[in-house]
């Protein structure tokens, strides 16, 4: 019994430090889901959805990556590009990331606008929202052909844990079962 409360305190204090361990020297995978509330022009359905990932190296306050994905795809569209930046000066900014897409002529894209000044250390939170915009009135949204940009009615950026990570929790937590299970052994011979 004593050694089943070894392992409980060991684990927590693993998960502990882990959970403290600051994400500004790592590269992080901001993963995200909107709800979002545009008419999609193929069906003319409302409460579309946007989905993906966004790499963001919090070290140099980067875009690594953008992959996002729209519901009610209509197939076969074409990536255009990807782009991201920082518009206006702190503590008057926020960084735009957006990824556009081509399908029989008509042009779609998605726009991520983030309440914040760098991307150095970021950690995920809130999208600005038409309800909710950045300075400026900037706000996140979709847009297809010529029209305005509809925005998403809420949004978050939520930071996951890299996949290495994730295998040396694993490693070490199947580690300390297999010491404290043999430590238990011994004490039974």
């Amino acid at each position: 019994m004593a050694s089943v409360k070894l392992f409980a305190y060991a684990a927590a204090v693993v998960g502990a430090l882990l959970l403290s361990a600051s994400p500004a020297f790592a590269d992080n995978i901001a993963i995200f889901g909107l709800t979002t509330d545009y008419p999609t022009p193929w069906s003319g359905l409302v409460n579309g959805t946007t989905t993906g990932t966004i790499t963001i190296d919090t070290t140099t306050g980067t875009v690594d990556d953008i992959n996002l994905a729209f519901a009610g795809d209509p197939g076969g569209a074409e990536e255009i590009g990807t782009a991201w930046d920082v518009f206006g000066t702190p503590p008057n900014a926020f960084v735009e990331i957006e990824e556009s897409w081509s399908y029989s002529d008509a042009f779609y894209g998605v726009d991520i606008v983030l309440p914040v000044d760098t991307l150095v250390g970021y950690a995920g939170g809130s999208i600005c929202t038409k309800a909710q915009p950045c300075w400026d009135g900037a706000y996140s949204g979709f847009q297809y052909g010529d029209s305005q940009l509809f925005s998403f009615a809420s949004g978050d950026l939520d930071d996951a844990p890299e996949p290495s990570s994730l295998i040396l929790f694993g490693t070490g937590a199947l580690g300390l079962v297999g010491f404290f299970r043999r430590r238990q052994l011994q004490r039974a011979a």
